[in-house]
Order: C-alpha cells, then structure tokens, then sequence
C-alpha cells in the first residue's frame, strides 16, 4: 500500500458506513412510499442503486486523487436525496457533503464550490430543524475549506444564506441561536480571507507591475471587496437600514451590533491596518454608536423602562471593544464615549443600566493601557475639564462607598451589616462581573450587584496603576501573574515607553481618591475573601508608590494599614489588659500585608521603620497572650477554644504570621549597612521604651530584643560593626533586678552567639575565626565567674551547651576558655550547675574528641575525673562511665587510622602514650565497679568488659596481664562472693525527703529489693562480659599463664548458678555457654569442651527431675541452649551422644512442669512453654552429619505421637463435669484446652492433643526431608502411629486430632509408599521370610490403619498382625454390556479411553450421556436431582451451618483417603505380596456395604460412600493395558512396563471381586424388584440408587484383554465367543473390551421384568453394548421389546429364553 494508505482507508471506510446508512434509507422510504403511493419509488430505487454504485467505488479506490476523477459519481446519490422530500435523505446527504468537503474529495474549486452552494440552495427551504442545523454546518465547513468561495457575489450567496437562517420567521430557537454563532464565525472568517500584510505592500507599490501576481491580486481584490461591502451592511443593519449587498431583509438590531462587535474584535488588524476599514471606525461606528446610546439613554430617562435594554447592552459592548482596542486610533475621539458611558452611571438612570454601564467601566479601569493612554491623553493635560480617568474613579469610588451610607458606627464599632450582605454577593454566583446582566434581575440585587461591580472596578484600576508602574521601572511584579486571573487581565495592548514622571503625577493624583474609598469599605468588611483581596490591591499599591520615592503617599497607606490591622485589638490606642487583646482574621491579614510591604520596601522606609516596629510590637503582645498561645497539655473544647471562637481566628493563620514576621529579619541581610543599624538602633530605642511596661508581668515580652538578635544573626558576616550595641544592651537589662529579665537577657546573648558562629561565612573563616571566638566566649566565661546570681549561671551553662552543640566542631582557640569554665562548675560541687556541666562535657566526648589532640584529651579525662568524683548526683557518675568508654572508643578508631597511614603489615597495636590513656580508664572503671551503688558498680562493670573486649586485639602482654588478673577475674570472684554472702533481708528503702509531715521514701522493685538480688546483678553482669570476652579473645587468652585454671574457676560457678534457684543468674551462665561452646568461632579443646559438656548435663538433670527448682525461664532457654548447641556443633557428637541429646529433649516433652510453675497463677492455653519450645528445638537436631540417625531421630518424633494422654486428658475432664468425652464435652479447637495444673500424675496429661498436633506436623517436615532409606524405615511405625490417632474418629469424633491425623497421613503416604516401593526393590531377590514379613510391614500396617478409618474395623486394637484376607476368585459365568468413564484425577489419557455414548431413543428423548465422576460432591446437582443421594444431615432442619460444614470436610476428608488408597497406595504396590493388595482391594469392596453397626456420625454418607467404592472398584479394574505401546527411551520403556505390570496386576485382582459384587447386587436388586411388582414392599431408593451406579459403571467399563485372560477360566464354553470378538476390526483398533457384559448377562437378564424405567432403559443400552462388541446389530422391534410395560414382558415366558438364543446365533453367523 501507498504512503498515505492508512488514512485514505479510514476515509473510505467512514464514507463507506455514510452512503451505506443512506442506501438503508433509501430503501425503507421506497418501501413506505410504494404502500402508499404508486409513483416516487422510482426516485428512492435511483438514490438506492446510486449509493450502492458509490460503495463499489469506494470500495475499489485505492488513492485520493482516484475519488476525485470519479467525484460526479460519488455526488450523484446526493444531488437526488437533496431533490426529494424527505427531510431525513436530506440530511444524510448534507452530512454526507460535510465529510466529503473535509476529506478533500472536490479538485476544483470554482466548480465545486458552485456545485455545493447550488445544493444548499436548493434545500434552504426545507422547513426541517435538523436540515437547516445541517445547511449551517455545510456553509461553515465549505468556508474553511480550500474550495472556499473566491468571488464576491459568491460569498454574498453563502452569507445571504447564513443570514435568512436568523430570521425568525418559521424558525425555532435552537435554529436562531445556531445561525446566529455561524454569522459571527462566518463573518470573521471572511475577514481573514484578507491578507492584510499583502494589501498593505499592494497599497504601497501601486503604480508598479504586478501583472505576474494578478491570479492572487483578484483572488484578494474579490475578498477585500467583500469585506467593504458587508461591512457596509453590517453599519446599516446597525443603524435599522436595509442591506445592500446581502440579500436577506431587516435583521434584529442586537443582532446586527453582536456581529458587528465580533468583527471588530477578532479582526483588529484589519481596521487598522488598511484606510478604508479605519476610516469606517473612526467615522461611521462611533457616530453610529454614539447616537444610539444617546438615543437609548435619553429614553431611559424619559420613560425609565427596559424595552430595548438589549440593543443597548450590544451598543455598550461595541463601544467597550472600541475603546480597548483602538483607542491609540480613535485619539480624542475617545472623551465622547467615555462622557456618554459617563453620563450613563448618573443617579438619575435606572439601577439595572447603571448596572451594565458599570460593568463596561470595570473592564476599561482594568486595562493598564487605556488607564495609561486617558491619564497621559486627558488628565496630565493642562486643561481641567478633560479629566477623563478621575471621573471614572470618581464614579465608581462612589458608588462602591454609597454601600456604607446609613451606617455611620461602621467605621468605629465593627462590621456593617450592609457591607455584610455586599460581601457575600461579591463572591457569590447571583453576580458575574463578565456576564451579562438580564433585566429580569431582582430589583433588591440590582443595587447591591452596582456596588459589587464597582468595587471591584476600584480594585482594577489599583492593579492597572500597580503593573503600568512595575513596567515603567522594569521590575518585576506579581501583578502581571496574577493579570490572568478571573478578576484580572491582561492589557489589550502592550505597553511602550511609559515615562516615569507620568507613572508619578498619576499616582500622586489618584492614591487619595483611591486609598479613601478602599480603607473604608475594609474597615466595615467582615468577609474574608474580600478583606485579603483589598489587602493584597492596597499592597501592591502601595509597594508601586514606594518604588517611586513618593515617601508622603507611601507613608499614608502604612499609616491606614496599621490602624487596620490594630483595630479592635486593645492596642490602637496603647492600651494593654487582658480584656483587650482580641485579634480577628482581619487583623492577620493586614499585619501579613504590612511585613510584605516592608520586605519590599526595606531599603526605602525610612523614617516609616517606626511606624512599622511599633505596630510589630503590639503584635508581639498579642501573639504572646496566654488566651492565644495553647499549650501542650490542653485539650479542644477547652476555655481556649472558646476564646479562639470569639476571636474567629484560625491558630494556622497566627502560625503564618509568625513565619510572615520571622521571615522579614532574616530578609535584613539584604538590606543596606545604613538601613540594618536604622532598624537596630529603632528596635533597641522601642525594647527601652516598654522595658518598664515589661517589668509588670511575670513573663517579660521581650519582642523588641528578640527581634535585635534575628537583625543580628541575618547580618553575622557584620557582627563587628552591631556586637557592641547589642551586648550593651544586653548587659544593661543582665543588671536589672528582676530575675526574668536577666533570663530573657542571657537567653538572648546565648541565641546571638550560637546564631552568629554558625552563621559566619566563608571570608571570615579564611581570615581566623580564633579572635572571634575568644571575644563570644570569654564573654561567658566573666559573666558566670563575676555574677553570683545562679540563675545566670544556670543560664550561662545552657548557653555553653548550645554553642558546644551547634558550633563545637568549629572551635579552635574557643577551647581554653570552655576548659577553664567546666572545671570551675565541677569545683563548685553545686547540685544546680554539676549536670549541666556533666552535659557540656558529654557533648564534647561523644562529637568533638576524635579531632582533639593528646593532650586535649588528657585535659579532658582530668576533668571527667572530677565528675567522677562527685557525689551531688549518681547521673552524673553514670554519665561518666558513658564518656570513658567514648574515649577508648575513640582511641581505638584514631589509632587504627594512623596504623593504615603508616601501611604497617602486622597488626594495629597501642602506642604507649595510648595505653597509657587506656590503663587510666581501666583502673577508673574498675574502682566504679566495686562502688556501694548498685547502678554504678553494674554499668562500670559492663563498660569495664566492653572496653577490654573491644580494644583487646590492640594491647600488650603487659597490659593484658594488667586488666585481665587485676581487674576482670578480681571482679568476677568479689562479685559472686557478695551475692553468697550478702543479707537477703529486704532493705530499707531510701529516704528521699518528707511531704506535710511524712516521710517520702524510694520504691524499689521487689527482684533488687536484698542486698544479694542487687550483687547477682552484679554477677549475671560480669559473666556476659567475661562471656563475651573469652569468645572475642580466646586465642590470645589461652596463651596467658594460668588461664586453664581460670577457666576451670568460671566452670564452677557456671555449675553453680545452673543448679540454684536464681533465674537470672542460670539464665546468663546458660549464655556463657552457648556463647562458649555453641560457636565455630571459638576454638577450644577437647578438655573444656567435656568440661562444659559435664556441666551442661548436671543443669539439665536438675531442670527434668521431680523436684526441679529451676524457674521456667531458665528451663526454656536451657532447651534452647541445647538445640542451638547441637545444630552448631554437630560434628561433635557421635551416635551415642546424639541419642542422648534426642532423649533429653523427649524428657523435655514428657515432663513440661516443675514446682515453680505451680506458684504461677495463670494457667497457660495450649502447650506448656518448655514443651513448646522442645519442639522447636526437635526440628532443628536433624542428623545432617549421619543418615544412619534418621531412623532413630524419626522414631523419637513418632514416639511422642500418642493418643492416650489426650483421651486420659479429656476422660479426666470428664470426669470432673460427670459426661463422658463422648458425650456432651466438645473441644471444637484441641489447640484451646486449659493445661491441668502440676501434679504428681502429671505426665499422663503432658501429650495433650495440642501437642500431639504439632508433632504432627513437625513429623510431616522432617519425614518428608529424610533420606530414601530413612523414610521407608520409619514409615511403618508412622503409620501405625497415625492410624492410633485416626481411630478417634469413632471413640471421640468431637476431637479434631483424628482430623488432623488423616490429613497427615494423606500428605506422608505418597512420600512413604514410593521409598518403601523403591527400597524393596532393590531386596526383591532377598527369599528369606522374616526379610519378606518385614518388607510387607508397611503395607500390612496402610490396610490396618485404612480399615480402621474408613470402616471403623478393629478399633481400639493396636496389634498389628498381618490380616488373612478374604480371597475368592470365583466369577459368575453369565455375560452382559458397558460405556465410558469420565477420566479419573491423575490417571494415564491412554489408561482409561472416554467415548461418550448416546442412548438409541434419542429421537424420543433428548439424549443422555453417562457419564461418573470419582468425586461426586453429595450436594451436587446431579446427586441431588437425578439420584437424590445426599448426607442424611442435609434433609434435616434443625442442624446448625457450622455442623453442617464439619460434617461436609469430615466426609471430603474419607474421599481424599479413599483416592490415597486408589491413587497412590495401588498404584505403587509392585513389591507387595498377593495378602497385601487382596487386603487393600478389600477395603474398597467391604466399602460398597459397610459395616451396619458402624452407623455414626464419622459415617454419615454411608449410602454415597458405597456409591464412590464402586466406581473406585470400576477405576482399579479399567485400568489394565496391553502393554502396546512405545516409549521412547529405555528408562521409558521400563518404568511403563512397570507401571503397566502393576497396574494389569491390581485389576486382576480386582476384577473377580467387582464383578462378584455386581452379580450378588444385581440379583438382589432383581429380587426385591419382583418382591414390590406383586406388592409386597417398595424397593428401597439407596437400591435403586446402587443398582443405577452398577451399570452406568457396567456400560462405561472397558478391560484389556490381558486382564480378562488371566480370570478367564480355560474350559469355560464363552471362550469361543470371546476370541470371535477379539477378531472385529472395532475391538481390536479400540483395545479394550466388553467380556464382563458377557460373565453378568445372565443377572442382567433378570433387570429385564424391572417395573424401573430407568433400570429397564440401562439394562437395554447396556445389552446393546454386548451386542455391538459381538458384531450383533439388533434392529429397533427387538430393542422395543426392552421398552413394553414389564407386565406385559412377565407374561412372555419365554423371553429368558429367547433372547439370549437370538444373541448367540447372531454371534454365531458373524
């Protein structure tokens, strides 16, 4: 396809649905037209065959240029739609054109353009709405199109068309309005036909030969031409003439003004560019509307009415475009326009024209360029009478004030309810400043919507001045973002060369006619919206003034937007209560206003800062008004909210005027260097002013010093110049007697020096900051040394902390002074001023250290020494500790830095000027860790351990020896030598002080109430960190002389604390050793590995005997400890040390309780807590290391599986409520049962049923992660074990561990059947009986447990011997017919064939289909409405949903067994002994009937059951093969013999017993059947049920014939028949066969006299089947005869007889 193909496709395809629909059209008009009339269908038939030959072209055309050579054919169905009447063809032929225009089909353009006006035309006069919408949209189309019309009388043809659309004259509205908008569009794009920039160069070169262009000069000349001459029309339409030019009559004034307002506007160019247009507008318009609004406003004054309010708004808008747009044309022309609109908003004009007029003047105030061309034309003139521009002002200044007439308490009492109401009309929709005002107006609104537009027309005009100033000065502005807002514009026309002087006389002229009106109408405003919008013009206003150095008019809008914002709040006045600070949303916003202004105007204020700062203050006071300020603990609803109420003031706008305040300070540092100290030297002059004032009240408001510190730290890079004033001032108020005052006064010091090192810049930094530093600091230093005053120590000290904090990594020379002043705070020993220096000196360890020389760190140990010492507060010392281990932390980094600089080979070692440091933290730490104070000593001993562990790599022999037998095992024995024999006696409690009278004593926890409870502690402290030192250091450690007997020591006290009674300290000497011994990091010997070991096995034997004292924490983490042992160390312990870890774990299980938890009054739920995590620890001692433990680990798992202490559990439960378990105690969740308390015969109770749950499933685990051999080791044990929980099912169906059980069982037998099938495998050859006894094992113990779950056999037996089966190979010698199954879930496609097989009355019914499902859910609708085999349970209406729903998993569940047994037990039996699989198929069978007395609730579904074993019967005989088929590959070929040997195998086994089945039911069934034919008893619907399954099973049943053969007895007289069978080519190309139909023919016969229908039309479908596979084609009499009413059938007596014959002979022939 060619380029450009995809769209000319999309063309025709859209064109093609077009003439498509017309054809449909065509046709249904023919039709209706030929009913009623004989003559036009010839007409409708020709537009038919028209559009259709259209379709076969457009449908053959591959190109664009192609439709346009066959065009007269494509356009000729339209030409004869348009000729007919109906309006419909019409207008799909118009539409039609519109696509056909717009997709470029018509090539030249004279001739079709011709073409398609000529169709317009000619249906103009179709008085049809959608035919004339239709006409609209073809002529506005065509106009745009390239084959627009070129010639003037042509665009005057398509115009006069458009125009006679807005007639009204039988036209509706739509029609009128649609036609309106097309002229409007039409005309303006007429006007673009004109190239303006061409006329102009034509008018310029006339005279010269332009002879090559004179195609273009035509085409323009007839569109200029056409242009002059509708524009004529236009004017006379205006003026209520008759057009000349386009042929339409008198149009509606309004009209004629709209369409000639939308030419001026979208065509200005034109009326300016070329003389004939701009002598029309300055001429003719303005003379014609000025007349006319004249005219209409001298009637109005007359008459007052609103007859032609409409050609009156149209005249007002051509006169608002006029002046926008052409005012640099129209000159002075403009002054009579501007007098009339004038003359217009007089008061003597109705409201609703002083309305519209002003909406006009709005919009003209708010163009910057006619704003600027008035004042610069009329009102900067020498003549007074030509104030243009302040006559607008003035006009709308007073109306928009005449709205707070009447209130004269509104300018000082508050809001006026009237400018209430014009504030909410000014944002609300009852009026838009841009739309059109109807005279159907309320005549209440008329006035208010006056005032509205007015104000808002003030507003304008502010914006206008604002942006003609910021352009004038070239600075930015927001105004000009905000022109494109709907209440600002952007100006018509752009702004050139405003001069300077001019943008002054004019706001010199204008700010106080304009600031009046707008003060006062802010005043009296309450509507927030309208006060920031007035706030925000009276900004930018005065931001214009001030940017042009008008200090005089500057000075008078701050004055006004001060007492705004001070008004109502107490301090206009001066005045300070608490009854007279009330601050409003008003208030907010003109403060906001003004520190916007100020930041703007900075630099230019002046004299104005004053003003400013004084109204800042009184902001100040109100901000810090506790009425204003919630505080943390209040809540909403409080006192506070009500006042916040009162106030109407949102807590997020006082935030922002905060930030607003804030903001304009650090805004300072870009003001100049005289205006920073102008605003300093103000701020110092106002804080003195209202220091006195300030001394009234508690808390001093320092606003004004405040406010000098932000000036200060926004100018840091100028400190030296500002310091001297403000730390004047500052020391000024530190002398003031007051304490309040001296704390603002240090708060503010600390604020500036803080601020001020962190803010000095890159140059000072360059230069020193040393000098600097010492003149801040030192300040410091002589203010705490000379002023005796604690407060003012207390706050130098917190503004030391702020500086070390914020600026202590910057410090150099500061450093001196802040040494000298910590020492001196730790000399003073002052409780008050200790821990603040302790957190200064914090500070200085934990950030700056690292980069501190030597010797500044061994200043700072000195003094850390000194804190040390102190005995004024016990944090401190802690504190301390803290800072010692940051040091050697520090040191240790510092030096392994210096270690990698130097690229040393060996490790990092100490020098010895670091281990001195370190030897002086030691000896420091160890002297705190002997201290009488419990919480010192403990965290002493701690960092003491910590240090020596982290640094220990890193020290010398000496210094090893040093710590390690002076400090470290010293502490250890002094340790556990004071918790033996300290006072176990409760100690008395501290005095802490006394309260009215009474002492106040400390409350101690009772676990360190004793002396002895406090130093095992200490004890539980120094074995995890000797713990942790010895696993960090062993290496080095065990190479110290003496260190085997120190280990032999910590031994001992390991021993020790395992066997007490003290939980802590078992606890961490279990920690010792799992840390020591449970980790590959540590190397030790053998020795003290059967040290631990030793002393392992003497804590585990406390903590599991009958008498055990150990708490229960510590017998967890015992358990614990050796799982995690174990699993680390595996390698290490041999066969016999294994079991013995399995068998204390097992005692763990069996004995879960001990004395100590009898105390325990909360009895835990479920598992005990030590038995729960025994068997998390059992899953973890897998033997990884040796597969010959699996068997043995598996058996541990499997010996815990016992039953018998749940049910001795729930008989005791019993027992106590007088129930039995199986009556009326339910346990709906084994997990939920309350544990019994500890007793002696508590072991009978310890594998409860949660417990026996979870080793259920942790057995499912590990059975399914052990090795081949394992697995098939073990598996007949865990069968029994499982089958010994499942017989649950019948002695106490209520427990869900039966449950469970069997949901085990499902998951492990496919895992356990295929190891014990693969490893006896590999012992096939092995003839010895005992081997084979024990190779049959697990299959003799999966017939037990299935026999026992599923038919409840042998329960309660737990000997498992080896079952004599019932074998019987006995089959009858009868024949019969069968069908397919539906494939069974994860048999073989190839195993069992699925034909589907209609009965032959079909043409009497409509089929059925047999088919059978293994799962055949009960509630299924084929159980439920064709056999109504449903669970008894169902029918019954008194069983609750959750029974209900147990029951259905409960019987979900027998199925999911039954398909084990089917398919994955025999399916994988290759190695298991002829007892074994007759015991296994047995189940199924003795299923079909279970047993009677087993009717239980576990039973339910015995009926359906019986239902699913015979098609589970049916399943294990279909599936025999031939072993005909071809793998590739040996291993195939080999596993699918074998798979094809047992599966040929089980159905051989299985076959005799099913059809055995089948014939004793089927005889049965016919017994009963004659039984109720003569009336004695019904039969029985479970019967029926069964006898219908037997042959829908007996018709779908194929078999091999290997199967057949190996049953078949050898003389039986059906052998001939079978082998003729064999021969029939179907027989042999399908390989199965239907020889079981033969053996049960005879009991089928006997179904033939059943009164069942159903059973008769099975019996004959499946006797139709027999035949088939004989090749015996019964004709329909024979098989009619199986369809007569069974009466009539027991009469023929010789129809046993007969019919048979009639097979065999049949056979015979064949």
């Amino acid at each position: 396809m060619a380029a450009g193909g995809a769209p000319h496709q999309t063309t025709t395809s859209s064109l093609e649905s077009e003439f498509r629909q017309l054809a449909v059209s065509a046709r249904k008009s023919e039709s209706f037209v030929t009913q009623i009339f004989s003559s036009g269908s010839g007409a409708q038939n020709e537009i038919k065959e028209s559009a259709e030959r259209v379709l076969v072209v457009l449908r053959n055309s591959s190109s664009l240029e192609e439709l346009q050579t066959r065009k007269d054919e494509v356009v000729k169905p339209l030409q004869l739609a348009c000729e007919s009447a109906s309006p419909k063809l019409i207008a799909l032929s118009l539409s039609i054109l519109q696509k056909l225009i717009s997709c470029d089909v018509f090539g030249n353009k004279k001739e079709d353009c011709q073409f398609v006006m000529s169709v317009l035309a000619g249906v103009e006069k179709v008085n049809d709405e959608a035919v004339q919408l239709k006409i609209l949209q073809t002529s506005l189309i065509l106009l745009q199109s390239p084959i627009h019309p070129t010639n003037a009388d042509s665009i005057c043809s398509l115009l006069s068309l458009c125009f006679r659309s807005m007639i009204p004259k039988g036209r509706n509205t739509q029609v009128m309005s649609t036609a309106a908008a097309t002229v409007r569009q039409a005309v303006a794009i007429i006007f673009s036909y004109v190239d303006v920039s061409k006329e102009v160069e034509r008018l310029n070169l006339q005279g010269e030969d332009t002879s090559n262009d004179s195609e273009v000069e035509d085409e323009s000349g007839e569109a200029l031409k056409a242009c002059q001459r509708l524009l004529e029309d236009l004017i006379a339409l205006s003026s209520g003439s008759p057009a000349r030019w386009i042929k339409t009559p008198s149009l509606p004034r309004t009209s004629s003004l709209e369409i000639l307002d939308f030419a001026l506007l979208s065509s200005p160019e034109l009326f300016k560019a070329l003389p004939e247009f701009e002598s029309s507008l300055s001429l003719r318009i303005i003379q014609l509307l000025q007349s006319q609004l004249q005219d209409y406003l001298d009637a109005v004054t007359n008459s007052g009415g609103t007859q032609n309010f409409h050609p009156f708004k149209a005249v007002l808008r051509c006169i608002r475009t006029l002046l926008l747009l052409y005012h640099e044309r129209l000159g002075a022309r403009c002054r009579g326009l501007v007098m009339i609109l004038l003359k217009g908003a007089q008061s003597s004009m109705s409201m609703i024209h002083r309305v519209t007029i002003c909406q006009i003047i709005r919009q003209l105030l708010g163009d910057p360029s006619l704003v600027l061309f008035l004042y610069a034309t009329f009102d900067s003139s020498q003549d007074k009478q030509t104030d243009i521009l302040i006559a607008m002002v003035n006009v709308v200044t007073d109306i928009a004030e005449s709205g707070l007439e009447g209130d004269a308490e509104a300018y000082t009492n508050g809001p006026s309810p009237r400018m209430d109401a014009v504030s909410q009309v000014y944002f609300s929709r009852e009026v838009a400043f841009d739309v059109d005002i109807e005279p159907s107006m309320p005549a209440s609104l008329q006035k208010t919507a006056c005032i509205v537009i007015s104000m808002n027309a003030v507003l304008r005009c502010m914006q206008s001045m604002s942006m003609i100033t910021y352009h004038c000065l070239g600075l930015p502005t927001e105004v000009e973002e905000q022109a494109t807002s709907p209440r600002f514009h952007k100006p018509s026309l752009p702004l050139n060369n405003v001069d300077v002087e001019v943008c002054k006389g004019m706001m010199v002229a204008f700010w106080e006619p304009i600031l009046s009106p707008v003060t006062n109408i802010l005043r009296s405003c309450s509507h927030e919206k309208l006060e920031m919008e007035l706030l925000h013009s009276v900004q930018i206003f005065t931001e214009a003034i001030g940017k042009l150095h008008l200090r005089d008019p500057m000075a008078a809008c701050l004055d006004s937007l001060c007492r705004i914002a001070l008004s109502g709040t107490g301090e206009e006045q001066g005045e300070i209560g608490e009854d007279k600070l009330v601050l409003r949303s008003k208030n907010v916003q003109a403060m906001k206003t003004i520190f916007r202004i100020a930041k703007g105007l900075a630099n230019d204020l002046g004299p104005a800062w004053r003003m400013v700062l004084e109204a800042m203050y009184s902001l100040d006071n109100i901000l810090m008004d506790p009425k204003l300020v919630r505080k943390p603990g209040d809540k909403e609803g409080s006192v506070d909210d009500l006042v916040m109420s009162e106030w109407s003031v949102d807590m997020g706008d006082v935030e922002d005027l905060r930030t607003v305040m804030q903001e304009l300070f650090i805004s300072t540092r870009d003001m100049s260097s005289e205006g920073v100290v102008a605003l300093l030297g103000g701020l110092q002059s106002v804080s003195m002013h209202h220091l006195p004032q300030a001394e009234q009240v508690s808390q001093p408001k320092m606003s004004a010093l405040n406010r000098m510190v932000d000036v200060l730290l926004a100018n840091s890079f100028r400190v030296y110049d500002l310091w001297g004033i403000f730390l004047s001032h500052v020391l000024e108020l530190v002398a003031d007697s007051k304490a309040s005052i001296r704390e603002a006064a240090v708060e503010a010091l600390g604020r500036a020096i803080t601020g001020t090192l962190t803010n000095l810049n890159v140059s000072v930094e360059e230069e020193s900051t040393g000098g600097l530093e010492h003149m801040l600091l030192v300040a410091l230093e002589a203010l705490h040394n000379d002023d005796k005053e604690v407060d003012v120590q207390v706050g130098v000290l917190k503004v030391l902390a702020q500086v070390l904090q914020r600026n202590g990594e910057r410090l150099t020379d500061g450093w001196t002074p802040v040494f000298r002043l910590l020492a001196a705070v730790a000399e003073n020993n002052s409780p008050d001023t200790v821990p603040l220096g302790c957190e200064s000196l914090q500070i200085i360890y934990n950030n700056f250290m690292d980069k501190m020389s030597l010797k500044k760190i061994q200043k700072c140990l000195e003094v850390a020494e000194l804190y040390g010492k102190q005995q004024a507060d016990i944090n401190v010392s802690l504190a301390v500790i803290s800072l010692l281990w940051n040091v050697g932390d520090m040191l240790g980094t510092r030096s392994v830095e210096e270690g990698q600089a130097q690229e040393d080979a060996g490790p990092v070692r100490y020098t010895d000027e670091v281990e001195v440091l370190f030897e002086v933290i030691y000896n420091a730490l160890f002297n705190i860790s002997r201290d009488s104070r419990p919480e010192v000593r403990n965290s002493g001993a701690r960092t003491l351990f910590a240090v020596a562990t982290a640094h220990g790599n890193r020290l010398s022999v000496h210094l090893w020896k040093e710590v390690l037998w002076e400090n470290l095992f010293p502490l250890l024995r002094y340790a556990f030598h004071m918790s033996v024999t300290s006072s176990k006696e409760e100690a008395e409690a501290a005095l802490l002080g006394k309260s009215k009278g009474e002492q106040v004593r400390l409350v101690v926890h009772h676990s360190r109430n004793t002396e002895q409870k406090q130093w095992d502690e200490t004890v539980v402290v120094s074995l995890a960190g000797m713990a942790r030192l010895i696993r960090s250091h062993l290496g080095i450690m065990s190479q110290l002389e003496g260190f085997e007997e120190g280990w032999s020591e910590l031994m001992v006290v390991v021993e020790s604390s395992l066997a007490g009674g003290r939980k802590e300290v078992a606890l961490a000497a279990m920690n010792l050793i799992s840390g020591l011994m449970g980790t590959t990091r540590v190397d030790i010997n053998n020795l003290m590995w059967q040290r631990g070991i030793r002393a392992l096995d003497v804590g585990v034997v406390a903590a599991t005997s009958s008498g055990c004292q150990v708490p229960l924490g510590a017998r967890t983490e015992l358990v614990n400890v050796i799982g995690a042992l174990y699993e680390g160390n595996r390698q290490r312990f041999d066969r016999t040390s294994s079991l013995e870890v399995y068998k204390w774990i097992e005692s763990f299980c069996r004995n879960p309780w001990s004395e100590d938890d009898a105390g325990n009054p909360v009895q835990p739920v479920g598992m005990p807590p030590v038995q729960k995590t025994a068997l998390n620890v059992l899953l973890k001692l897998q033997p990884t290391h040796d597969e010959t433990l699996w068997p043995d680990y598996l058996e541990t798992v499997a010996k815990l599986l016992d039953p018998e202490h749940a049910i001795a559990l729930m008989d005791s439960q019993a027992a106590t409520s007088g129930v039995k378990h199986s009556g009326a105690v339910e346990h709906d969740n084994a997990t939920s049962e309350p544990l019994p308390p500890p007793s002696s015969a508590q072991y009978r109770f310890a594998l409860n049923a949660a417990f026996v749950e979870r080793v259920m499933e942790q057995l499912t685990i590990l059975f399914e992660q052990a090795p081949l051999p394992a697995r098939a080791a073990a598996f007949p044990g865990v069968v029994d074990v499982l089958g010994r929980c499942m017989e649950l099912k019948f002695t106490a169906y209520e427990q869900t561990l039966w449950r469970t059980a069997a949901n085990v069982f499902l998951r492990l037998v496919p895992v356990g059947v295929t190891a014990a099938d693969a490893v006896n495998r590999r012992k096939e050859r092995a003839e010895d009986e005992d081997e084979m006894k024990i190779r049959d094992r697990a299959w003799f113990s999966l017939s037990n447990a299935l026999s026992k779950f599923l038919l409840g056999l042998s329960v309660g037996s737990h000997t498992q011997p080896a079952p004599e089966f019932e074998t019987d190979s006995r089959i009858p010698t009868t024949s019969g017919p069968f069908l397919d199954l539906s494939k069974e879930s994860g048999e073989d496609a190839d195993s069992i064939p699925v034909i589907p097989y209609v009965s032959s009355t079909k043409s009497k019914r409509k089929g059925r289909l047999f088919s059978l499902r293994a799962h055949q859910d009960p509630s299924s609708p084929h159980d439920a409405q064709e056999h109504n085999v449903l669970p008894p349970e169902s029918n019954g209406s008194a069983e609750k949903t959750a029974t209900e729903a147990r029951d259905k998993e409960d019987y979900d569940l027998d199925l999911r067994m039954l398909d084990c047994l089917t398919d994955d037990i025999l399916t994988a039996c290759g190695t298991a002994s002829q007892p074994a699989i007759d015991g296994l198929i047995q189940i199924i069978e003795q299923g079909i009937k279970p047993p009677k007395d087993k009717q239980m609730q576990g039973l339910s579904n015995q009926a359906n059951f019986g239902l699913i074993c015979i098609r589970k019967m049916y399943v294990l005989c279909s599936r025999g093969s031939n072993n005909s088929k071809q793998r590739v590959g040996d291993e195939d070929q080999m596993l699918y013999e074998e798979v094809s040997r047992v599966r040929n195998h089980v159905a051989t086994c299985a076959l005799p017993r099913f059809l055995k089945q089948c014939h004793e039911t089927i005889l049965e069934f016919s017994e009963e059947s004659q039984y109720s034919h003569l009336g004695d008893r019904p039969v029985e619907r479970p019967k029926l049920e069964e006898i219908i399954c037997i042959l829908e099973v007996l018709a779908t049943m194929t078999l091999a014939p290997g199967v057949v053969d190996a049953i078949l007895p050898p003389d039986d007289p059906m052998t001939e028949y079978i082998k003729l069978m064999r021969k029939r080519p179907d027989v042999v190309s399908r390989g199965k066969e239907r020889t079981h139909l033969l053996f049960l023919y005879d009991s089928l016969c006997s179904l033939i006299t059943c009164r069942d229908g159903r059973v008769r039309e099975m019996v004959r479908d499946v006797m139709g089947l027999a035949g088939a596979d004989l090749g015996i084609s019964l004709n329909a009499g024979v098989l009619s005869l199986l369809s007569i009413d069974p009466r009539i059938i027991s009469k023929i007596s010789f129809a046993h007889a007969w019919f048979p014959a009639l097979m065999f002979s049949s056979a015979a022939r064949a």
